[in-house]
């Protein structure tokens, strides 16, 4: 651990070493997803290109990207909304009980990395680029010494969010994400050494998550002091810019606090509490916390001592003042000889803490060292400092907005009633809407052009239906619907799922490309979305195509007549599905990517369906669609850890053989016997 100041958006950015991205699922309490997919994303997925400079460019590569990896997003329902690329999943938490969907997890996959981030920042930009907050992150490999039992019970406390909160019933976007939690868990797994590689003496670091019903904060705090640390803790530092309203007069998390320190001699709880922004022009300071935190003394113990200090949220920046809002969580405690340290998401609120009834969902690491003064040296460097008050205070005691626990948003939570929405394409895209429960009277979901697409009339007429299947047609593909009912004081956001990632369209730049930019595609080494930027940007110029320099190979098609088709372009397809061969021959570490290169707008089949419309002739047609097949047949896949495995890819390659020979079939009527003869050949050689 450091004691510096880092760029959160830095750590979503991939190792040297971590190779391809698989995926991520991360879950944040208020959420902006346009920030998410141009900051975040475009980290993860090392987009090139920028979003501002590069329009169409840069939507085919982040469509290119986005195609070969699982995104999940869940967000607390209050704010699970806006419109998005549906390549990714947005999950509404729906609490029920009265708490509010809170943890701040990310895990970040790349074929050789998985990344562990629990922090106390939203994924908005407030919390990556305006607040002050604080976060951890881990790197997992197959070399790691950190034990994998963390990342194991992240994982699980994840899959335990979906069951719970997310969805009961089986969904696209659920089922998405539980598979690839399974994929994360079965790495971590193998990862494990089921052995000790850490030294006692050094950092030793577990995980606190609250949940309701679950063990409190405080109590796994004292389970933990009590497996990695000695005797007892003799100082607190509550770091907390929320606490419990000030009209709650025993403050349960302040009383709680002294119970985990010594209950003999002298001990001392220091907390690092905000301070009003307009208050450092007056006499006095204005400290927005109750003074029930001060009142929790102890009252029969005269060596029992609280310390109050601040954290400015005005700071200089570039000569200037500019303001930082405080939003840091953390607990410290310590001895001389052991220190705990736990971040996270958990505000100093019986809620956060998980002593309401109805407590949130919360994350936290917690760092402890043993007899190790250099470590503790670390750990007591990375705590968080705050100021001395050097003149008079006061509390609050007036309810302020806790903005982690309430706050505003333009939507009312969704009632459980309105299940999913998912998107199906089955010859043409279907919206199948999907109820649950007791029906809301007078409720109406509507497009966002307000649209009425069903209301509780015409649900009535059709039967109740569990799912309602609407044909969508030629529309705009939505991200998600508005829903209203009697007294529903605003629009709930109902987000849309897509059923089948790979049955979206691409970007319009992408559909139907000619013949001359695939094969240039398929045989450059340059990225996809450069090639793209300068055809583009020839086009826009002189809309003509581009032409190829002849490529002196040795015709390898000289088994069968072709002279009356084999010209130099037909030399250089054949020389380009090579090219296509050795792409497929790659490791490919999600099913997405590998539709992407079969089905995609630059895969197998894309090239076949533009030589189909760009060839001279039906023997021209059938020819080179038999080369495709003959390319695709003699792959010889590369597995690496964590990649699809063979039996998989043979099996897609398959059905893309069974595709073409449907394709070709058409063609076949009017050649000469010699050219069925030889499609029959090679169709008996391919298909296994």
């Amino acid at each position: 651990m450091q004691n510096n100041i880092s760029k959160l958006l830095d750590v979503w950015s991939p190792s040297k070493e971590a190779g391809e991205p698989i995926g991520l699922v991360a879950t944040t309490f208020t959420f902006d997803g346009a920030f998410f997919e141009e900051e975040c994303l475009g980290r993860f997925l090392n987009i090139q290109s920028d979003a501002n400079s590069d329009g169409p460019v840069y939507l085919i590569e982040l469509e290119e990207k986005l195609a070969g990896v699982g995104i999940s997003i869940i967000v607390d329902q209050n704010h699970c909304s806006g419109s998005r690329n549906l390549r990714w999943d947005l999950m509404s938490a729906r609490m029920s009980h009265g708490g509010v969907f809170h943890p701040k997890i990310t895990i970040l996959a790349w074929a050789n990395v998985i990344r562990l981030i629990v922090a106390s920042a939203n994924i908005t930009e407030n919390g990556y680029r305006e607040n002050q907050e604080i976060f951890s992150s881990i790197d997992f490999t197959s070399e790691s010494k950190i034990s994998i039992k963390i990342l194991i019970e992240m994982i699980d406390f994840l899959n335990d969010i979906i069951s719970e909160v997310v969805g009961q019933q089986e969904r696209p976007d659920t089922d998405r994400s539980k598979t690839f939690l399974q994929r994360l868990r079965t790495t971590a797994k193998a990862w494990d050494k089921g052995e000790k590689t850490l030294n006692s003496k050094d950092i030793q670091i577990s995980t606190l998550l609250v949940k309701p019903g679950g063990k409190t904060l405080f109590d796994q705090l004292k389970d933990l002091w009590k497996a990695n640390c000695r005797s007892v803790p003799k100082n607190a530092i509550i770091t907390s810019p929320f606490f419990n309203s000030p009209e709650d007069s025993i403050n349960l998390p302040a009383k709680k606090i002294w119970q985990l320190l010594a209950q003999r001699g002298a001990v001392r709880v220091t907390y690092n509490l905000p301070v009003n922004r307009f208050s450092s022009s007056i006499d006095k300071v204005i400290i927005e916390a109750p003074s029930s935190l001060v009142e929790n003394v102890p009252k029969s113990r005269s060596d029992a001592k609280v310390d109050i200090q601040i954290i400015n949220n005005i700071l200089s920046q570039n000569k200037e003042e500019v303001i930082r809002s405080f939003h840091f969580k953390s607990i410290c405690l310590k001895n001389p000889e052991s220190i705990l340290y736990m971040v996270g998401s958990s505000n100093f609120t019986s809620s956060g803490t998980g002593l309401n009834v109805n407590s949130n969902y919360e994350a936290n690491l917690v760092f402890t060292v043993l007899n190790n003064p250099k470590q503790y040296k670390v750990l007591e460097n990375s705590t968080i400092k705050g100021e001395k008050i050097r003149k008079n205070y006061e509390f609050t005691n007036t309810s302020t907005i806790n903005e982690d626990e309430t706050g505003s948003t333009e939507y009312v939570p969704l009632p459980r009633f309105f299940d999913s929405i998912v998107l199906v394409f089955e010859k043409e895209f279907i919206v199948e809407l999907s109820f649950s429960g007791k029906p809301l009277t007078d409720f109406e979901v509507l497009t966002f052009g307000d649209e009425k697409l069903v209301d509780e009339n015409s649900w009535v007429m059709a039967g109740r239906p569990a799912t309602l299947s609407l044909k969508w047609g030629e529309r705009p593909i939505p991200s998600g619907m508005k829903v209203r009912w009697k007294n529903s004081e605003g629009f709930a956001y109902w987000p849309v799922i897509i059923n089948d990632k790979s049955s979206l369209p691409p970007p319009a730049d992408l559909k139907n490309l000619p013949l001359e930019i695939l094969l240039k595609i398929i045989t450059s080494s340059r990225p996809l979305y450069l090639i793209l930027k300068a055809w583009l940007a020839k086009k826009s110029i002189d809309n003509e195509k581009e032409r190829y320099e002849d490529i002196n190979i040795i015709d390898p098609h000289k088994r069968i007549d072709t002279s009356s088709f084999l010209l130099q372009r037909t030399r250089k397809i054949s020389y380009a599905l090579y090219g296509m061969r050795q792409r497929l021959e790659r490791p490919v570490y999600t099913k997405e990517s590998l539709k992407w290169r079969l089905f995609g707008p630059i895969g197998v089949m894309a090239i076949s369906r533009a030589i189909l419309n760009e060839a001279h002739s039906n023997e021209e047609r059938a020819f080179l669609l038999s080369e495709i097949t003959l390319e695709i047949s003699r792959i010889k896949y590369t597995e690496r850890e964590n990649s699809l495995s063979s039996d998989i890819i043979f099996a897609e390659i398959q059905k893309v053989i069974k595709e073409l020979h449907a394709e070709i079939k058409p063609y076949t009527r009017e050649i000469s016997s010699e050219m069925k003869s030889y499609i029959k050949r090679v169709f008996k050689t391919a298909e296994r």
